[in-house]
């Protein structure tokens, strides 16, 4: 039996700077907008396995970085309903993308030197009905390499593919979420609920070739609930 030690001593500097700035000039609506840094640190499992998939090391694994545009729209028209809509434009340097190198191998983490994702998210929340209530959210979410070559190893057998243009694999494009629910305001059975909600999620792909689909589903949620306040404070 032999030991094979893979050192790993990496320092990593993060800073992440932003500037939001809102903007209500009248009570029933408001502007709003958000220039952001972020960054996403390899976690420790990712500095030990190698692109060929077995332990090893890996640490010349660099931070993930972006930096992030948001533009959004919040409308009250009345103290019932309140509405927004938010667009979103990010781009990505040194994305952590996990991949299999084949079967049998271990999923191994990666930079893709450039990548982009945008959308926009709206959102509605209505009480229509005393005790009633409707909450609606959709995300729209398109996510892109921008610069990024793949290499694919089989046997002795290397090859590279440009994926510039493809989308990230793992991320549906479409994702919904809509709930009805009532709450009774008063009496002895207040604090008594109950909701109906559908999340729905697109397909997406599963490769960086985009050849390959997971398909989408919808999930239907019910649920009763009861919250009341206990004496004594509590």
């Amino acid at each position: 039996v032999t030991t094979t030690v893979a050192d790993a001593n990496r320092s990593f500097l993060n800073v992440a700077p932003e500037l939001a700035l809102v903007y209500r000039p009248t009570s029933e609506g408001g502007v709003r907008g958000r220039v952001a840094t972020g960054y996403t640190t390899p976690a420790a499992g990712n500095l030990f396995i190698t692109a060929a998939g077995l332990p090893g090391n890996n640490i010349q694994l660099r931070t993930q970085e972006n930096l992030g545009f948001d533009l959004g729209v919040d409308w009250s028209p009345s103290e019932t309903l309140r509405l927004s809509v938010t667009g979103f434009y990010e781009f990505f340097r040194n994305e952590l993308v996990s991949q299999s190198p084949g079967a049998g191998l271990m999923s191994y983490t990666f930079n893709a030197p450039a990548s982009e994702h945008r959308g926009i998210e709206v959102a509605a929340d209505w009480a229509f009905a005393p005790g009633w209530r409707a909450v609606a959210a959709y995300t729209f979410d398109d996510q892109i390499y921008t610069r990024y070559v793949e290499q694919l190893s089989a046997g002795s057998l290397s090859r590279r593919f440009d994926r510039s243009g493809k989308t990230i694999p793992g991320v549906p494009a479409n994702q919904l979420l809509a709930r009805v629910g009532y709450d009774v305001p008063a009496g002895p059975l207040a604090g008594l609920g109950a909701f109906v909600e559908t999340v729905f999620q697109d397909d997406f792909f599963i490769d960086n070739a985009n050849q390959l689909k997971a398909p989408g589903y919808a999930i239907v949620n019910a649920n009763i609930h009861y919250a009341t306040e206990l004496t004594s404070g509590y």
